[in-house]
């Protein structure tokens, strides 16, 4: 019979093997730089870690801003 710890860890294991499986979640923006073909994708915040003053369009305008110095000017269906 297997001690109650090993079950637990089993358990802890395979509930972070079955979470490392999903999918990621949907890009809101994406870019790509035209010379590289990398792209930089922008997603949704996590609900319960937004602030409270949180304006999301400001957000998405200074990440895109951030990445247009950077090269990824060209923006990609998602």
């Amino acid at each position: 019979m297997v001690p109650h710890r090993s079950r637990l860890l089993v358990l802890a294991v395979a509930c972070l093997i079955g979470s490392c499986a999903q999918n990621p979640p949907d890009p809101i923006l994406v870019l790509e730089n035209p010379t590289t073909h990398e792209r930089a994708r922008f997603y949704r915040e996590i609900p319960y870690k937004v602030p409270a003053d949180y304006d999301e369009a400001k957000h998405i305008a200074g990440w895109r801003a951030e990445q247009e110095r950077k090269g990824f000017t060209v923006q990609v269906e998602r």
